[in-house]
């Protein structure tokens, strides 16, 4: 089962992503961005998500349709790693990707 959460925290929409991420699960993350406006700073965390590749490949076309002129910005997990790797194929507006690594 797949969930997701939008919340405004301050100036920032925080997304989180729970569950399994597939294609089926399209309409429900499409309706929660369809809701961010224009222009917003958007925080992903998605620690707890699986996702098939057609989930990702579908959640990037329907991140580059809702929020094409949002700053984006994924926190680290397995999810934000898909999906960086499939940018090289994919549109997707400008995004950050926070690293768990610390420097010495």
């Amino acid at each position: 089962m797949f969930r997701i959460n939008v919340e405004k925290n301050g100036g920032q929409h925080v997304i989180t992503l729970v569950g399994m991420l597939n294609a089926a699960a399209y309409k429900d993350y499409r309706e929660a961005l369809m809701g961010i406006p224009s222009h917003a700073a958007v925080r992903i965390v998605s620690s707890g998500v699986e996702a098939t590749p057609e989930g990702v490949s579908a959640w990037i076309q329907t991140v580059n349709q809702y929020v094409a002129n949002c700053k984006v910005v994924y926190a680290p997990s397995k999810f934000s790693t898909m999906v960086q790797a499939r940018l090289a194929t994919h549109t997707h507006p400008p995004a950050d990707f926070e690293s768990t690594s610390l420097a010495v």
